[in-house]
């Protein structure tokens, strides 16, 4: 019994719900309800920070999710215009970043 937990309890330390680093395609969404540096992710948490890497041209933004997306193959984030603008990459539309959480 004692291993049953002490195996549980190793697995849910080891288990997240997002990887720490998640690389794909990043696009860009506008709004009136969605101004400054937001973003919206699959399943990272509501109100959780992220610095999004542009790989294309170096550049980074911290964004905050502050909603879900629906999935896209291959798409990791859709950003407000204000975050796409610091990234330099809305007159691309779809650009290649690297997702890293923030404490």
């Amino acid at each position: 019994m004692t291993r049953i937990i002490l195996a549980g309890f190793a697995f849910a330390l080891s288990y997240s719900a997002a990887p720490a680093d998640e690389v794909g395609l990043a696009t860009f969404y506008d709004g009136a309800d969605h101004k400054g540096l937001v973003a919206a992710h699959q399943t990272l948490p509501l109100g959780t920070h992220v610095r999004v890497d542009n790989l294309e041209n170096g550049r980074s933004v911290v964004v905050t999710i502050r909603d879900h997306k629906r999935y896209t193959a291959g798409r990791v984030i859709d950003l407000a215009t204000a975050a796409a603008d610091s990234l330099g990459m809305r007159q691309k539309g779809v650009v290649r970043v690297r997702l890293q959480l923030v404490p």
